[in-house]
């Protein structure tokens, strides 16, 4: 009961929100009041201030530094415990960035709950530096980023190499083409994924490779694959994206792609985990994937 007090704490002080607390661990607003209101009986003094938005009392900043350590020993606990009896429910905690979180993961993690049922996976979804925060806080045991990260406490590991597409809706005056020459994609805007991954630049760089020095036009960029795929129907631009995320859109001809002459888009993903401390549920994981994965691409399994 105690436990499950801290985490609701937990959760309502970074979220800053008992409505969006209470989403993130799908149970009622009243449920989350209910915890709250138990830890400040039992401490006996406000944890939250509610008068203008939900913000951490003294004594409540005091309490979260607590409640952050005790939560990860507890996990620490049941792992060590696990991995001690050699049985038992073990818990492998993964991060990932949306593309890979998204698109490619699950297909992995499904092979793997298969082959290993006795563990538990949380999967968060962020950004590379979120990720890497979370890593570095042992908040997860592998992050697995579209980003490169340069960290003294992180080791790398090679994951997939990441095609990169260009699409248009099937109506386009260019759909029916097969190749384009580099020049010809300074004719039109381009719908590209804003997390840090610097598409832009790395278009620009294929242009003056084959010694095209304009810049590209950018009507839009956002976070979500979704938004691009449907703006991009609706006419408002063409798409860079992974490959991996417009498979069905494709076969069922509702985006197309085009290949632009002597330009091959890849990128490699990686796997990242905090140096000298790797579960042996993440050993598995990552034997998992070894296995699996008989080629480097996105389409994998």
């Amino acid at each position: 009961m105690l436990h499950d007090n801290y985490v609701a704490f937990k959760m309502v002080a970074e979220c800053k929100s008992f409505s969006k607390a209470a989403k993130q661990l799908h149970l009622s607003q009243p449920a989350i009041s209910v915890k709250i209101q138990a830890l400040e009986e039992l401490y006996g003094t406000k944890l939250f201030d509610r008068v203008k938005q939900t913000n951490l009392t003294e004594s409540g900043k005091l309490l979260y530094e607590y409640v952050v350590q005790c939560l990860k020993l507890h996990e620490a606990t049941l792992n060590a415990i696990y991995e001690t009896i050699g049985s038992g429910r073990k818990n492998l905690r993964l991060g990932a960035t949306l593309t890979i979180g998204e698109y490619i993961l699950p297909k992995y993690i499904s092979q793997f709950i298969k082959n290993y049922p006795n563990v538990k996976c949380h999967l968060e979804i962020g950004s590379s530096a979120k990720i890497a925060e979370m890593l570095l806080a042992d908040e997860l045991d592998l992050g697995l980023l579209e980003s490169p990260i340069s960290h003294p406490q992180l080791q790398r590991e090679d994951f997939i190499q990441d095609e990169l597409v260009l699409v248009v809706p099937p109506n386009h005056r260019w759909a029916h083409r097969k190749f384009l020459k580099p020049k010809d994609i300074l004719q039109e805007r381009f719908i590209l994924l804003d997390l840090n991954l610097k598409l832009a630049s790395l278009l620009e760089k294929k242009l003056k490779e084959k010694g095209i020095n304009e810049k590209i036009e950018v009507v839009m960029e956002v976070d979500s694959i979704q938004t691009i795929k449907e703006a991009t129907l609706a006419g408002l631009g063409i798409a860079v994206i992974p490959a991996c995320t417009v498979q069905r859109e494709l076969k069922l001809g509702f985006l197309k792609t085009i290949k632009v002459s002597g330009w091959s888009l890849k990128r490699d993903l990686n796997i990242y985990y905090k140096n000298g401390q790797r579960s042996i549920a993440a050993e598995d994981f990552l034997n998992s994937l070894t296995n699996l994965l008989d080629i480097k691409n996105c389409q994998a399994i």
